[in-house]
């Protein structure tokens, strides 16, 4: 059986092993002491193919993902597989004090909320793109790590952006901005390099030099305009040469 939700705030599931027979999984959802936080333990008695495919399935979920795994069971060897995983723990029998798992437990659902928070900041949430405090600390990254590489600074912007609000309403604005945005991602991936959007309708490129930016741009307008044929959107370039690592990205 699949996951299912039981009584209380508990999950269950059912597998069973032909050497060992059933094999039943659970996940209790329990509260902190101060009650302001939550967190899952699951617990199994052996790990299988069938409990590596449960784990895999949450971890893609975009909503569980966001939950902290900690496995406790009797089996040391699956310790390795399950981090692989994607659990955040494992914990052995015979178990710690109390105290220590529950100290422990605490310390894997802070980490998971700071790394929760500091993904929910660094992208903007309309493009998907870096917002301008991270895209600088990737840029300089980027530069950092691979010395080697020619870079260009780019400026792109929608020509008169504020007229497309205007006249056909924010929500169509909104829709060019996740658009641009995915696109923009896609191209930088390609070329190699980040963007981020920096304000409005302001995007930022630090990307390996390109041997035709007319083409780049080209590119990226036709897209564009793909979403939508009653009229035609115009973005503009601006471009500074790399080279001089010691200057400053900003």
């Amino acid at each position: 059986l699949n996951w299912f939700v039981g009584k209380g705030k508990s999950c269950y599931c059912l597998c069973e092993c032909r050497e060992h027979g059933y094999i039943r999984g659970r996940i209790r959802i329990k509260t902190t002491d101060a009650g302001n936080r939550m967190f899952a333990i699951k617990t199994i008695r052996l790990i299988d193919e069938e409990e590596a495919g449960k784990i895999r399935e949450m971890k893609q979920d975009p909503e569980m993902s966001l939950i902290p795994i900690v496995v406790l069971t009797a089996d040391d060897s699956a310790e390795l597989e399950t981090l692989h995983l994607g659990a955040s723990s494992f914990i052995t029998k015979p178990f710690d004090d109390p105290e220590i798992i529950r100290a422990r437990v605490m310390a894997i659902v802070e980490l998971a909320e700071s790394q929760r928070l500091i993904r929910a900041t660094e992208k903007d949430d309309k493009t998907g793109l870096y917002s301008e405090r991270y895209f600088f600390e990737y840029a300089e990254q980027t530069r950092r790590y691979h010395p080697d590489w020619i870079m260009d600074a780019l400026v792109l912007n929608i020509d008169h952006f504020h007229i497309i609000n205007e006249v056909h309403g924010y929500r169509f604005g909104d829709l060019v901005l996740e658009h641009l945005g995915r696109i923009i991602n896609n191209v930088v991936s390609e070329a190699g390099g980040v963007a981020g959007r920096i304000s409005a309708d302001v995007f930022y490129i630090y990307c390996r030099r390109q041997d035709d930016y007319t083409d780049f741009m080209e590119r990226m307008s036709t897209e564009l305009n793909k979403l939508t044929d009653h009229m035609t959107i115009h973005l503009r370039m601006g471009m500074c040469r790399g080279g001089d690592h010691a200057a400053s990205l900003e």
